[in-house]
């Protein structure tokens, strides 16, 4: 990210499209560990793509994102438009990755460009209008989502609406994320995210999968001129 809260953060995104493609949306996936409303932690799952709860999930929840999901239902909600089930699902049957559902009545829609698909996934993390917009029921991380409207009422005195907080929560109830103190906790987790990703060890591949497509090597001002020099004389 060159620009924009997450700056200057490297984030690894793999996107995989499921057999039902473009009926259902394609999987992003980021193995880049960071606090974002629209990715679901990698440490602990919590989301599901039909809950707005932030409750753990059982394991068998048919609509789920994998940890370090990126939810795309915030910006092209046409996938996930409801069907109504008339009979349950099979007992051996498998849900797509990403637990999509395709529009009502089963009709075919017009999927975004995949480019305007990963400039979506980029503004979503250089542009704060972006997380501005996310509603509670789209983001894959309700804490972050919360953390980061803390985070705007910090900034501006209006623009947003405030949270709704109780004042007297009796103690045998517990809260709801909504109701949590949330300040400070987007700056201090984003900015360890940020030093994470651009750390020697992660960027230069140490704890790295080894079947990444995009690899970054340390080369000296001398060696990186003349690559270019070749790119450029080739070109």
């Amino acid at each position: 990210m060159f620009q924009g809260p997450y700056a200057p953060a490297i984030l690894r995104v793999q996107i995989s499209f499921p057999q039902a493609y473009p009926t259902a949306p394609p999987l992003v996936t980021l193995s880049t560990d960071i606090f974002h409303p629209l990715v679901t932690p990698l440490t602990t799952y919590t989301y599901t793509t039909g809950s707005a709860s932030g409750e753990t999930v059982s394991a068998t929840d048919e609509e789920r994102l994998p940890p370090g999901g990126f939810s795309l239902r915030h910006g092209f909600p046409q996938w996930f438009a409801r069907t109504r089930r008339s009979t349950p699902a099979a007992p051996n049957s498998q849900p797509e990755a990403s637990g999509a559902v395709g529009p009502a009545g089963g009709a075919s829609i017009h999927p975004p460009p995949v480019a305007k698909i990963l400039k979506y996934i980029q503004a979503s993390f250089s542009d704060e209008a972006i997380l501005d917009s996310v509603t509670v029921e789209s983001a894959a991380n309700p804490g972050a989502y919360h953390a980061w409207r803390s985070y705007r009422e910090t900034q501006f005195t209006g623009g947003l609406q405030p949270m709704t907080k109780s004042s007297a929560a009796p103690a045998t109830r517990s809260r709801h994320p909504g109701e949590w103190n949330w300040e400070g906790v987007w700056e201090e987790r984003v900015k360890k995210g940020i030093n994470n990703s651009i750390s020697d060890g992660v960027v230069y591949g140490a704890g790295v999968e080894g079947d990444d497509v995009v690899r970054f090597a340390q080369v000296d001002r001398d060696i990186l001129d003349k690559a270019k020099a070749r790119i450029l004389k080739q070109a």
